[in-house]
């Protein structure tokens, strides 16, 4: 069964930031879950992204069209 996109999950004229917000946590541990290294890249980009959130800055497509790249990527 294949998984959902971020992209797919979200809809655009009604974005819920507390969703976005759930699925990079689940991103960051899923990364963590196979590269537990800070030093990694793609982690260090989702946690920089978690602080953007935190910090109330709304996130672009592009940046919603990477994590679904690293979903890909990480969710094997």
């Amino acid at each position: 069964m294949p998984t959902k996109k971020l992209i797919d999950i979200i809809d655009e004229m009604n974005i819920k930031e507390d969703k976005i917000l759930n699925k990079f946590l689940e991103l960051s541990k899923l990364i963590e879950s196979k590269n537990p290294s800070m030093d990694d890249s793609d982690l260090r980009w989702v946690m920089n992204k978690l602080d953007e959130l935190g910090d109330k800055k709304k996130l672009t497509r592009n940046d919603l069209l990477q994590a679904n790249l690293y979903w890909k990527k990480y969710n094997n």
